[in-house]
């Protein structure tokens, strides 16, 4: 069984078509990486890595922001009515 690659979309290349389920946007700060993970219930969080470490360890094993935070990093999911996950 092969294993299912996850799509990341850099944040500023992304659009509201992009918003699907399962989705994964993406960017870096300084130090520090963020990746917003869209569920299937019209919502999202984000989680904050270390720079260095790979999209996927952000994902699964960093640190889950304030929505505030989430906000400014990625616009573009507030523009589309996602509520966020706590």
């Amino acid at each position: 069984m092969s294993e299912v690659k996850t799509n990341y979309i850099q944040w500023n290349n992304a659009n509201l078509d992009d918003l699907q389920p399962l989705a994964r946007l993406y960017r870096f700060e300084e130090v520090f990486g963020y990746v917003a993970r869209i569920g299937n219930n019209y919502d999202w969080a984000v989680y904050k890595g270390d720079a260095d470490w790979t999209l996927d360890a952000i994902a699964d094993y960093g640190s889950k922001i304030s929505e505030e935070e989430a906000q400014g990093l990625f616009p573009i999911c507030l523009e589309a009515g996602l509520s966020y996950r706590y």
